[in-house]
């Protein structure tokens, strides 16, 4: 399954506004980066990408502009090399449109989904930095522990570096290796380019 054009119709802070990834490329990487500001809508993108899957939640908290009766997504899937365009709407049975607006099985989507769950699709793939970051974190604990108990771990690629090199958000040595200043890192998050919709794209191609 790839994500081919993504409609946030009415939803959010979004009304009528479209990302469109283009055609599947006949060669080459078939890679997206959308990047932006706190608070751009990066995270209510991939929230809309998630609701259009598996239908929007009953307790959604993107209703904010849009009452739930007007919520509203749309969206073309490549499903087995096929482009289909489907219609989300809030409500409890017939949220699912085609591309003529009549009603279709969820059947047409999960079909597609290897059985996942939304709870199990999310974990997978709907990686944010947040996720990124404890997933780093709980890696470098990991190499700790195996070095503590005698294993050689695999050496970060900063580490062989002579210290003064290092980034400014790696600036100290402890009993557990080097450091992570949390501080710089929530300060410039909003200058990092990939962020979790970039990686949505991926995982939908």
């Amino acid at each position: 399954m790839r994500l081919r054009r993504l409609d946030l119709i009415r939803y959010g802070k979004f009304t009528d506004r479209t990302l469109d990834f283009g055609p599947k490329p006949t060669s080459g990487p078939d890679l997206h980066i959308v990047f932006g500001l706190n608070e751009a809508g990066k995270s209510t993108a991939l929230a809309g990408f998630l609701d259009l899957l598996f239908g929007i939640e009953e307790c959604s908290k993107y209703n904010f502009i849009h009452e739930y009766s007007a919520m509203r997504l749309g969206g073309v899937l490549e499903l087995a090399g096929v482009e289909q365009a489907f219609t989300r709407t809030k409500q409890r049975n017939n949220s699912l449109l085609d591309a003529i607006g009549k009603p279709v099985s969820e059947m047409a989507i999960t079909a597609h989904l290897a059985g996942l769950s939304r709870d199990a699709y999310a974990t997978m793939f709907s990686l944010d930095d947040d996720t990124l970051e404890a997933g780093g974190e709980a890696t470098q604990a990991s190499r700790t522990h195996q070095s503590g108990r005698g294993v050689d771990a695999p050496t970060a690629p900063h580490q062989a570096q002579p210290f003064r090199s290092l980034p400014g958000d790696w600036c100290s040595r402890g009993a557990g290796g080097l450091r992570r200043n949390r501080a710089p890192v929530r300060r410039h998050r909003q200058r990092r380019m990939v962020h979790s919709l970039c990686r949505m794209v991926l995982v939908c191609r």
